[in-house]
């Protein structure tokens, strides 16, 4: 529903999300709190390792009830190059 766009590394990450599942009558949308939280990593494999992650916030309904809460979430993908960094087994 809403990106944030990492300005060291170009990486776009999402920072919203709506989740729904009808058995449940489950209708949520997640939001991070702060959408600057990427961190960055040195691996020894020669390649540095970005990923997003933090608190979130959740509002929304579950089982025709109101809900409310805090969260975490984690946002991994490996770098672009990271099938030609790694050696096969």
């Amino acid at each position: 529903m809403d990106t944030w766009v990492s300005p060291e590394t170009g990486r776009e990450y999402g920072i919203q999300w709506r989740v729904r599942e009808e058995t449940h009558n489950q209708d949520l949308e997640i939001k991070a709190r702060y959408p600057e939280q990427e961190i960055q990593m040195s691996q020894a494999l020669g390649f540095t390792h970005a990923l997003w992650e933090g608190r979130t916030t959740a509002l929304g309904e579950l089982a025709g009830k109101a809900v409310s809460g805090t969260g975490y979430a984690e946002l991994i993908r490996p770098p672009a190059d990271v099938s030609e960094s790694v050696p096969s087994a």
